[in-house]
């Protein structure tokens, strides 16, 4: 390969980027070839490595094929699609810088409650009874009946009654009573329900002061993860020595 800079053998436009093709975030407003422009004004005077005198195979055509570049594309996948992914998910990661210690508890019981019940009851009554009444009441009478006769002021006696009375009364009252009563109860009840609480605790523990804590925090915006991206590929196709 007669190339000595990666910016011979890569080209600006339908570049090596649109060819890896990695799905960046919305967050990250930048397409391929935009990608393509950033990593050939910061990489693109470098040497070529190895890897492209082996997938390059015609030292007088310049810059690589698509066909080459789809190679070169899938090699550097398979190679660091899982560790950007991994910085990816740190990169987008949502935090409070201040406060280190964050408990949060979502919660959600469900119960239910069946309860079953029988009730059943029988029992007779018997009442057996006798009454005996008896009575007698006796007595006599007598009396004297007078008249007057006209223009006398003396009464003559007429005649004599008298008598005697008796009553008797007796009698027996025989009541009876008898029967059987039962009673049955069943009773259901069916009870199900959901209950949920949810409580966030945040805080500093107390081992790190806020001012370390903002100080890691601006060390972090520093880290650029497209630039850590770009680096990467960088190193895979080419050496760290610069031509003029």
């Amino acid at each position: 390969m007669k190339a000595k800079k990666i910016k011979d053998c890569l080209p600006l436009v339908n570049g090596l980027w649109s060819k890896i093709n990695y799905d960046f975030p919305e967050a990250f407003e930048v397409d391929s070839s935009q990608l393509d422009i950033m990593f050939l004004s910061n990489w693109g005077l470098r040497t070529p490595a190895p890897i492209l005198h082996v997938i390059h195979d015609d030292d007088e055509q310049m810059p690589l094929s698509q066909q080459e570049l789809e190679t070169l594309a899938g090699i550097i996948n398979g190679t660091f699609k899982h560790k950007w992914d991994k910085l990816m998910n740190v990169a987008m990661m949502e935090y409070d810088p201040i406060h280190n210690y964050n408990d949060h508890l979502i919660e959600n019981i469900e119960y239910s409650e069946d309860v079953d019940g029988t009730k059943n009851g029988s029992g007779s009554t018997s009442k057996n009874g006798t009454e005996t009444h008896n009575m007698n009441n006796s007595g006599s009478t007598s009396g004297q009946d007078n008249i007057y006769g006209f223009n006398s002021s003396t009464a003559v006696g007429e005649g004599n009654n008298s008598g005697t009375s008796s009553n008797l009364e007796s009698g027996t009252i025989t009541d009876v009573q008898s029967g059987t009563s039962s009673n049955s109860e069943t009773s259901s009840n069916d009870t199900t329900g959901q209950r949920s609480r949810e409580y966030t605790k945040t805080g500093n523990i107390g081992n790190i002061s806020t001012q370390k804590l903002l100080n890691e925090e601006i060390d972090l915006w520093k880290y650029n993860f497209l630039y850590e991206i770009m680096r990467d590929v960088a190193n895979f196709v080419s050496l760290p020595i610069y031509e003029q």
